[in-house]
């Protein structure tokens, strides 16, 4: 069983700073889009965004797939040296 420590006020302030940066981050980046694109994105769905950033779970799932394109690229990199082995011989 985890045993997590107890969250202070200085971290809860800290985290809700942290939120409300990466929001205001988050509404400039989707100024930038067609509006199209804008109003699909409400204040919750980068509120939620914002708060998945925080905890890691963005960087974690990013990490995962980098490791997967990773094995990919080699797994492709192998059967291409493979390939190009056999049509030499």
């Amino acid at each position: 069983m985890n045993v997590y420590p107890p969250v202070t006020d200085a971290d809860s302030t800290k985290q809700q700073e942290r939120h409300y940066y990466l929001l205001s981050e988050l509404q400039a980046l989707a100024k930038d889009l067609p509006s199209s694109f804008q109003q699909r994105l409400s204040y919750n769905t980068l509120g939620d965004l914002a708060l998945a950033l925080i905890d890691g779970t963005v960087y974690e799932i990013v990490q995962g797939l980098l490791d997967i394109q990773h094995l990919t690229e080699k797994n492709l990199y192998s059967q291409r040296q493979k390939l190009h082995c056999e049509h030499q011989g």
